[in-house]
């Protein structure tokens, strides 16, 4: 090649390389208007930023749309899929189309990021999108894990990143960096942070503790990962946001009450983050100030029965009892709708100790709505001797609270009895353990005021107190011996009298009580 062809083809090549140069290199110039940018930093394209955290591919969504039935508005974009590296194996973008504008001071633009909407296993966060970035590096911090480090969670050229399959009550420091390639080189941006969270799990076992007249208690289990409690209360059909408790609170008293009066509350837990307070599903509990546990007073037993009497509540309409053989185990024993405070069990071996619940409950309302108290416990021992005898296993026994009355027959009922006793604090039928003293039929009783033809007659205190048939009575049991009870026999039923009489033995043990 002779010397003119050599020095024009070099000119030429000289040429080719300074046009290169010039169209590859980036304009600097900025608009006289605009704010100073933030300083980016530049790392490898390929570069390990952070390690990437351990979430499930399937648990991570870029698409707004994405299993988010009220996020109409989701990403245009196509997920991408998400590798081990954080980074999307499809490519973000062609370079030739990404250094277009000739400037990356776009990685500094505002991004408006924010948590969007209220999920107990999942956080959505959604953001602005900035022209000419190729794309979005997510982070994320766990805030309720001691020693945790901020990690990448995803690489994306969406504006909205969904993690799922997360606990309730959840929270995490998420930033937001957007960066732009060309030449191989990214420009990192210092990009956006935010706290999210999960709404947190609502109240497990809201109860009431003590309903006393000094102040009705609230009781209920620790949630983890919240930042404290909100009570509601209603009275008088208005509910207000009541009370605000910390974290570590599992109980609240109420002062502001009176006595008989119901009160409905609803407790929640709640969650702060960046853009406001989350709140749990509500718990709703009613009470009636005043339904405390009722005590033992006095309970005892006799003839193989436990013979219940606990404190009176004044508040209550009624009672609820139960009974277990083993402190494990209860079984329904009575709904009691009247605000007595006695109760005869049933028969249960000699020697055996049994467990009692009594709770009170109230009638509130024209809808008559049950409301429950607080439940007293207490225990007694089955005795088979009364009044310190030992009766056997055969005997008439008469419960007087009760206005019952058993004829037992080697330990079994023979026959069972409503029975109107003495007239209640004026003629009352003496307690005790008597026997069959004299059987008659159709005879008169005479007394000072009276005349009475029974066709039945059983002696157990002398001449003057015995079992015996009452013509003149359409009704027996329940409250007829408070102001029309008899002068101190017992009046039976007379079918009842009749079999009992037919089959009872002089020497037979009379056990009254109650």
């Amino acid at each position: 090649m002779n010397k003119k062809l050599k020095c024009l083809l070099s000119a030429v090549l000289v040429l080719i390389m300074l046009m290169s140069a010039a169209i590859a290199m980036p304009a600097t110039a900025a608009k006289s208007d605009e704010t100073t940018q933030a300083p980016t930093e530049t790392v490898a394209a390929d570069a390990a930023v952070e390690e990437t955290t351990a979430v499930n591919q399937s648990d991570i969504f870029l698409d707004g749309r994405t299993d988010l039935a009220d996020m109409a508005d989701g990403a245009e974009d196509v997920p991408q899929e998400i590798t081990t590296d954080g980074l999307s194996e499809k490519p973000i973008a062609d370079l030739a189309e990404v250094g277009a504008s000739g400037s990356d001071t776009g990685v500094n633009g505002s991004l408006g990021a924010y948590r969007e909407g209220f999920y107990t296993n999942q956080i959505t966060i959604k953001w602005k999108k900035l022209k000419d970035v190729s794309g979005y590096r997510v982070y994320w911090l766990d805030l309720l894990k001691d020693g945790a480090k901020t990690k990448l969670l995803t690489t994306t050229t969406d504006r909205c990143v969904t993690v799922k399959s997360l606990k309730a009550g959840s929270k995490f420091r998420f930033t937001i960096k957007p960066y732009h390639t060309a030449d191989g080189k990214t420009a990192v941006g210092l990009g956006e942070s935010l706290i999210a969270a999960t709404v947190p799990a609502p109240v497990r076992s809201f109860r009431l503790a003590s309903g006393a007249v000094a102040g009705t208690l609230l009781k209920w289990t620790r949630t983890v990962g919240i930042d404290g409690y909100i009570i509601l209360r209603q009275y008088q059909g208005v509910w207000k946001e009541y009370k605000y408790l910390g974290p570590n609170v599992t109980q609240f008293r109420d002062t502001n009450v009176k006595e008989g009066h119901a009160y409905y509350y609803k407790i929640m837990t709640y969650r702060k983050d960046t853009r406001g307070e989350l709140r749990s599903s509500k718990v709703l509990l009613r009470t009636v100030c005043g339904l405390s546990a009722p005590g033992d007073n006095g309970s005892s037993s006799r003839v193989n029965r436990v013979y219940l009497n606990w404190r009176r509540i004044d508040s209550a309409s009624g009672y609820q009892v139960w009974y277990s053989l083993d402190h494990k185990t209860y079984k329904g024993l009575a709904d009691i709708q009247s605000n007595t405070n006695t109760f005869t069990t049933k028969k249960f071996t000699e020697g055996t100790k049994v467990w009692f619940r009594v709770r009170p409950y109230r009638l509130v309302g024209a809808s008559k709505t049950r409301v429950v108290g607080t439940i007293g416990e207490f225990a007694v021992k089955v005795l088979a001797n009364s009044f310190g005898a030992d009766v056997g296993d055969t005997y008439i026994e008469i419960d007087i609270s009760d206005q019952h009355m058993w004829y037992i027959v080697k330990g079994n009922v023979f026959v069972s009895t409503d029975v109107v006793t003495g007239n209640y604090d004026s003629s009352d039928t003496p307690k005790g353990v008597y026997y069959i003293n004299n059987k008659a039929r159709n005879i008169n009783l005479v007394g000072a005021d009276y005349v009475s033809f029974v066709e039945y007659w059983m002696a157990f205190i002398g001449g003057s107190y015995g079992i015996h048939d009452a013509s003149w009575r359409s009704s027996f049991g329940g409250s007829i011996y408070k102001g029309n009870g008899s002068h101190g026999c017992v009046n039976t039923p007379y079918e009842a009298v009749k079999k009992i009489y037919n089959n009872v033995s002089v020497g037979t043990p009379v056990v009254i009580h109650g």
